[in-house]
């Protein structure tokens, strides 16, 4: 994801999506490769991925570096209304990773979105404007439940001697 802010209210939000398919010829052996393979398969402690790994080391989109995406622009006003996507085929310049086992401790449900305190992670206000996008969302969709019940996820690791926690 990629904010940028356009000044008035105005923002521009960017999905991109990594792009190692803009590399591969039809008919080229990679091709053959990925058809064999389908999909990546991912299981407790590991996984087996669809593209081998210096594939994924040359296309995955890590900070400091420009790599191909395919990505999609819809600027946001400041009443959350969102105008008309642009595509694009680019090299995005990553200029950094969030990672979840950073953000959830400071950014979850019982910990609240304290939008006026301190800053607790890189790009934390920029995950409060997302937020709160989300929200205006789901209300223009009649789909706003303040109240449900929270939703949990589970994660499986798996430990050097073999254990398993959830």
């Amino acid at each position: 994801l990629s904010l940028t802010d356009l000044g008035n209210g105005m923002k521009r939000v960017g999905i991109h999506i990594a792009a190692p398919s803009l590399a591969i010829k039809q008919g080229d052996k990679m091709e053959k490769n990925i058809m064999e393979r389908l999909s990546t398969v991912y299981f407790p402690g590991g996984k087996i991925t669809m593209l081998p790994e210096n594939w994924i080391a040359a296309f995955s989109l890590d900070a400091g570096a420009y790599r191909p995406s395919i990505s999609i622009y819809f600027d946001v006003d400041s009443e959350f209304n969102v105008g008309a996507p642009t595509c694009k085929i680019e090299a995005v310049n990553i200029a950094e990773n969030l990672r979840i086992q950073t953000i959830e401790p400071h950014f979850n449900a019982e910990t609240g979105l304290d939008e006026a305190g301190e800053v607790m992670f890189a790009h934390h206000q920029d995950l409060i404007w997302f937020y709160q996008f989300a929200i205006a969302l789901q209300k223009a969709r009649g789909k706003y439940e303040p109240d449900r019940a929270p939703q949990y996820d589970y994660s499986i690791e798996l430990d050097e001697e073999g254990s398993v926690s959830v």
